[in-house]
């Protein structure tokens, strides 16, 4: 059994705030970055993570990725981005010779997408001498570089507590099956590290529970809760969230959700039986 003795919003606090350990200082990944086209894509870290690549082929110079490719995807390993990292902090003078053009993705009349190049990123100008590295590597961030997606934040959060050991290519709605996040009836059961999902396109996860409550008017049940998510702007918590569900019969209809996207939307709430809460105040000795 998984313990998960680190609330997602801890998580979320490591990631953006205290930042990821490296060889010159910590680095917080702050960023929300998707390679679906309809989310941004991420050309931009495509092409610099193509270009490191050739660096360590032609330096015979290269960590022991987890998996490499996932980390130009919105769904990178912790410690490939610790590795990568600590790579370019070691090779900083073949660094400084790349050049990154950035991309936006455009959607078409026609439902494709185009790539609109943006500004050439100069690597000798972001880590001139003198400038700390975690500001260099802030401005790589903040320029499409790195970041991630829902499901790389919530692919990284079970890893970190221990429930997978890697990267599942797992879409959102496969976490209620694959994932075994069996889907709740009623929201009297919800718990922190449950699973939101929106089908096939988003997820979130449950921080904390505030409370449940049962309005006899309208047959109406609402929990008010906390969720950690990578969306718009990058891995946050959200402390607005209501889940209410309608009395139907002898049972509960579907869950409809304010707090979470900005848009009104349906959604399924999954439990995970083989995650243990450690954290307080849901866990005390």
């Amino acid at each position: 059994m998984a313990q998960a003795y680190m609330s997602p919003n801890d998580f979320v606090y490591w990631a953006t705030v205290e930042g990821f350990a490296t060889k010159g200082g910590n680095v917080r990944l702050n960023k929300y970055m998707s390679a679906n086209n309809g989310f941004g894509g991420s050309d931009t870290s495509q092409g610099l993570m193509g270009q490191l690549k050739a660096v360590m082929t032609r330096l015979g110079s290269t960590p022991p990725f987890k998996n490499y490719v996932r980390i130009s995807m919105g769904q990178g390993d912790i410690g490939d981005f610790m590795a990568l990292w600590n790579w370019m902090y070691d090779h900083l003078d073949e660094v400084r010779k790349l050049k990154v053009q950035t991309y936006k993705a455009s959607k078409n009349d026609d439902q494709t997408y185009t790539k609109i190049p943006g500004k050439i990123l100069d690597l000798a100008t972001v880590f001139r001498e003198g400038r700390l590295f975690p500001e260099a590597m802030a401005e790589l961030i903040d320029n499409g570089c790195f970041g991630w997606d829902c499901i790389g934040f919530v692919s990284q959060y079970l890893v970190t507590i221990g429930y997978i050991d890697q990267y599942q290519t797992w879409e959102p709605g496969q976490y209620l099956t694959l994932g075994k996040f069996e889907p709740i009836k009623s929201l009297e059961d919800i718990l922190p590290c449950c699973a939101v999902v929106f089908g096939n396109w988003h997820i979130v996860l449950v921080d904390g529970v505030d409370w449940i409550a049962y309005d006899d008017t309208t047959k109406t049940q609402s929990a008010k809760i906390s969720i950690s998510q990578s969306y718009a702007g990058g891995p946050h918590t959200r402390r607005d969230t209501i889940l209410r569900q309608t009395r139907v019969g002898n049972g509960w209809g579907e869950i409809n959700q304010t707090g979470i996207l900005d848009i009104a939307a349906k959604c399924k709430v999954g439990r995970n039986a083989d995650i243990e809460i450690r954290f307080p105040p849901y866990f005390t000795e």
